[in-house]
């Protein structure tokens, strides 16, 4: 290290030993006219342990003064930043990129990354941000010189959206076309049903050269069209179709490469992907396995002309994002490493991979400098990566960051950021008082920050503190009057307080400052200044891609509704439907006004339509349906209550029990999607105090529609219960002994993911240990040709089956089951107790690929995990079976159980609790012993072999390792 060298040759260091910062300091002063050991002091005094960061500005300008240096203009923007002088540090790094476009330096590129995601980072902070930064970043962009493809593209974004401020829409096609961005994409997808595991299997557009016009997506989702989405900047979303949802989508773009010679491709995307160059392969990312950065290069020979990119995500984000350029190689100026053994270099390097998004490497390369005595700047890094670690729970993160950030402002009583963050934790977990205290305290010791006074503003509202935020929102406005923050805030206040003149004031200020901002169209909607809202949208479409957008044509939706202009509404309806197909709400919309126009027959003709062409997505409309009078298609199941109790009371039975179900009735209608309609309908008589008690409250089923919820007194008196907001469940009236209470509801359920063009209902059971039942009904109405396969247990009933209307009816009936008396050391009581289980097309193999779905992206590499497995292990020497008994027995000593089967591995090792069965695979994964996860039934649980899978049979997680001889099982 350049470091080291210098400390060897100062009097009185030990031979080899790394420097202090004494010993840097001692070189300095022994040397005064030296520039390098100049240069090393004021690098140390900022990033060496025990360095004075308060004497860092002093030592960075009289080392610059003697020679000059990019990596110490770079410290010059940090130190400036640190210490609360924003418009200082955005000039020092405005400076480093000028100079690094010029720079022979081989770390230039990088220093040139870091200060141009610095420069992003002080938007809103400082006085003239965007002028400034216009005026010195648009001749790099222009001509970036030695700047590198990071720093270029980060500028580039930068510029874009300040062009997108000001409405240049002329400038933001210019920016676009010197990063040479794709603007344009032809999408299919999401395949599903598995979100992930698609990303290893070749889906159907994988079998053509360019993606056709259409596409099935998959069971429930049917076949969509192809459709084109353009990139706002650079950034592609590749959502908002049709079908929402994780899956497989593909990509395709074709890209003009003007000459031929070595480019290089930047891509973008946080998920699994693949990127292929006219059908070759190019790179394939599988963030599934492995934590990698968001931004990777490939550099690649190209011919002049037309290139077919396209690329494959598989995610389980609803809009995943991309973003693809060209930029012409220069060097190893790309994507390539940081070299250098200085102090800043290790700052680069640990900056460019959070600006990145590669926050694990950013944490693996700080953890060395993490000491009580270390830098603040190193400390601060490691805060910030410990904040945003992908693979460690909040808990952990937290606690992680709040160490870290304690040092650093013991270290350093003048660094800002370590408190207002302290004072962040503090508030997320309660201490509002503690965070506002500390906001107040910010703004006396650094009144140059507008995040402070911003930042009180949000506790303050929280707490209802009115006049207070009005304090801190003019200071904010004070401290950069031309920043946006600072106005959003003070028209959120205006409108808080119903001020419509300050509302209408503030949101024409929000425009100036941001031509994206909504807000003036708002302030002309809530005025009714229908015409001006309009003009304003307009303004606003204006900015977007040239194809509607679903917001755009909502905005517009909801002003024509303002204005009542029903052929606009008519005509947006129907615009929003080609859209979203698949949106009930969309749909509600149209049968809504047919309803208020006094048409119900079309309101319900309406959702009779959607209902037929898109079964699924639409079944929640079926109990809409039957609220606006049309018909349920269990209408004909339901039976009446009061029969039923009067049937009990007739017939003379009679249970000791302290309570009897007396009604237990539940009817399925399964549509052809694989979706169903449950009717559910109870009857309970209470026959003992302890019944009334344990039976007095009701919790509405999620997503159920109430269709009886009474109480039925002895003599016949039916009670409605009165609906409390806020309490989460309702109280059946005036309870006593030997009434009765009753609830019937509907309820919709999807098709299930997890069994595509298949089904599965839940066991219904007919007896148990404890209660009575009088009568007991399961019902099932398939499609008449859909085999129905049942899964019995015990002595359960005979199916009675009848069709019509080309539907089957199965019906399971058990009258008068009295409850078991339960034996010690008794089989499980599934195998004996009378049930059923019910499906199609449901299989274990199914099952078992949902699960895999679910975990596939559970099990990323750590490199702190590979590093405790290593140390766990000890001799790298060992059979996989020594391996695997020290690892389990680490596990057993150190990892607190629970039932957290799904949990993220490395998250669940580092905060030594979660399933340990799944900690233990993941250890042994990464010391290199094969192993499989299996599930595994309890020797006392239901050992009846059934066709059907269910959550019940196996519930206990195993491990199957590759062992010296063979398999073997844990």
């Amino acid at each position: 290290m350049a470091l080291i060298a210098l400390a060897t040759a100062c009097s009185g260091a030990r031979h080899g030993a790394a420097p202090t910062i004494d010993d840097v300091r001692r070189r300095a002063m022994e040397r005064p006219h030296d520039p390098e050991a100049q240069r090393a002091r004021a690098e140390a005094e900022l990033l060496m342990r025990g360095g004075d960061p308060s004497s860092a500005a002093e030592h960075l300008a009289h080392a610059l003064e003697m020679e000059d240096d990019l990596g110490l203009r770079l410290l010059l923007g940090v130190e400036r930043e640190l210490h609360g002088h924003p418009s200082e540090a955005l000039d020092a790094y405005l400076d480093v990129l000028a100079r690094a476009a010029r720079s022979d330096d081989p770390a230039a590129p990088g220093i040139a990354e870091i200060a141009a995601a610095e420069v992003e980072a002080l938007d809103d902070a400082v006085e003239r941000y965007p002028a400034r930064v216009v005026e010195a970043l648009a001749p790099l962009a222009a001509s970036p010189g030695q700047l590198g493809d990071g720093a270029r593209a980060a500028i580039t974004d930068l510029l874009i959206d300040l062009a997108y401020r000001r409405a240049d829409l002329e400038r933001v096609a210019e920016l676009q076309a010197q990063q040479r961005c794709v603007t344009e994409w032809r999408v299919a997808g999401p395949i599903g049903p598995r979100h992930l595991l698609g990303f290893d299997q070749a889906l159907a557009p994988e079998r053509d050269a360019r993606l056709a016009d259409r596409y099935d997506l998959g069971p429930a989702r049917g076949e969509r069209d192809t459709r084109t989405v353009q990139a706002r900047g650079c950034n592609a979303h590749l959502g908002g179709g049709p079908v929402g949802g994780g899956g497989t989508t593909y990509a395709e773009a074709t890209i003009t490469i003007p000459e031929t010679g070595r480019w290089v491709l930047r891509f973008e995307t946080p998920n699994a992907a693949e990127l292929h160059v006219d059908g070759e392969r190019v790179a394939r990312l599988d963030r599934r396995d492995e934590v990698m950065p968001r931004v990777s290069h490939h550099p690649m020979q190209l011919e002049a002309g037309e290139h077919l990119v396209r690329v494959k995500i598989s995610s389980r984000h609803p809009n995943p994002v991309l973003a693809l350029s060209a930029s012409q190689a220069t060097g190893e100026r790309g994507g390539g490493d940081i070299e250098g053994e200085r102090l800043v270099h290790e700052y680069v390097r640990i900056q460019r991979a959070i600006s990145r998004g590669d926050v694990v490497a950013a944490r693996e390369e700080v953890r060395d400098q993490l000491h009580a005595d270390g830098s603040p700047v190193f400390l601060i890094s490691g805060a910030a990566a410990a904040l945003n670690d992908p693979l460690r729970s909040s808990e952990v993160r937290h606690d992680e960051a709040r160490r870290l950030l304690t040092f650093a402002a013991d270290r350093d009583p003048d660094a800002w950021w370590p408190r207002l963050t302290l004072a962040q934790l503090e508030a997320n977990e309660g201490r509002d008082l503690v965070a506002i205290g500390a906001m107040r305290e910010g703004m006396e010791r650094w009144p140059r920050l507008v995040i402070f006074p911003l930042q009180l503003v949000d506790y303050l509202e929280s707490k209802g503190w009115r006049a207070q935020a009005s304090e801190a929102i003019a200071a904010a406005r004070e401290t950069v009057p031309d920043a946006c923050r600072p106005r959003r805030a003070a028209l959120n206040e205006a409108r808080r307080r119903s001020r419509a003149a300050d509302e209408m004031e503030h949101a024409r200020a929000l425009v100036e400052c941001d031509a994206r901002s909504d807000a003036l169209m708002s302030a002309f909607a809530r005025r009714r200044q229908w015409d001006e809202a309009a003009e304003e949208l307009a303004r606003l479409a204006r900015l977007e891609p040239e194809e509607s957008t679903l917001g755009e044509l909502r905005a517009r939706l909801e002003l024509a509704q303002g204005r009542g202009d029903e052929a606009s509404i008519a005509q947006l309806i129907t615009r929003i439907q080609e859209k979203i197909p698949l949106s009930a709400g969309v749909v509600m919309m149209e049968a809504d006004r047919h309803f208020a126009e006094g048409d119900a027959q079309a309101a319900r003709a309406r959702i009779r339509q959607a209902l037929e062409r898109e079964p699924e997505a639409m079944m929640e409309l079926r109990r809409t349906l039957r609220a606006m009078g049309g018909e349920s298609p269990l209408e004909d199941f339901r039976r009446d209550g009061a029969e039923v109790i009067g049937a009990l009371e007739e017939s003379g039975r009679t249970y000791e029990e302290p309570m009897v179900l007396v009604f237990d009735y539940t009817v399925y209608r399964v549509f052809t999607d694989g979706s169903m309609l449950e009717l559910t309908h109870n009857i309970f008589r209470l026959q003992s105090q302890e019944a009334v008690d344990a039976m007095g409250e009701f919790a509405v089923p999620e997503g159920a529609q109430m269709l009886t919820l009474q109480t039925v007194k002895a003599d016949g008196t039916r009670l409605e219960p009165d609906e409390i907001a806020g309490k989460d469940t309702i109280s059946f009236p005036n309870l006593s002994i030997g009434d009765y209470i009753e609830f019937e509801y509907l309820r919709a359920e999807p098709s299930p993911a997890g069994y595509p063009r298949g089904f599965l209902g839940g066991r219904f059971y007919f007896r148990n240990y404890e209660t009575p039942f009088d009568l007991s009904q399961l019902t099932v109405v398939t499609p008449e040709d859909v085999p129905l396969v049942v899964d019995p247990r015990g002595e359960a009933p005979e199916a009675e089956q009848e069709t019509h209307d080309g539907l089957r009816v199965h019906r399971w009936t058990v009258r008068e089951s009295r409850p078991f008396e339960q034996e010690p050391a008794s089989i499980a009581a599934r195998e004996f107790f009378p049930s059923i289980a019910w499906g199609h097309q449901a299989s274990w193999a199914q099952y078992v690929e949902t699960l895999r779905d679910v975990l596939a992206d559970r099990d990323v590499r750590d490199p702190a995990a590979e590093r405790l497995a290593r140390e766990i292990i000890g001799d790298a020497r060992t059979t996989p079976e020594q391996r695997a008994a020290r690892l389990h027995r680490w596990v057993l000593e150190n990892v607190e159980d629970s039932n957290d089967v799904f949990g993220l591995a490395p998250a669940m090792l580092a905060a030594r609790t979660g399933n340990r069965t799944r900690v233990l695979g993941y250890l042994m994964r990464l010391a290199g012993v094969e192993t499989e996860l299996g599930l595994a039934r309890s020797y006392a649980g239901d050992q009846t072999e059934g066709q059907l899978p269910d959550d019940d049979t196996y519930q206990n997680l195993v491990l199957r390792m590759q062992g010296s001889e063979g398999p073997v099982w844990m």
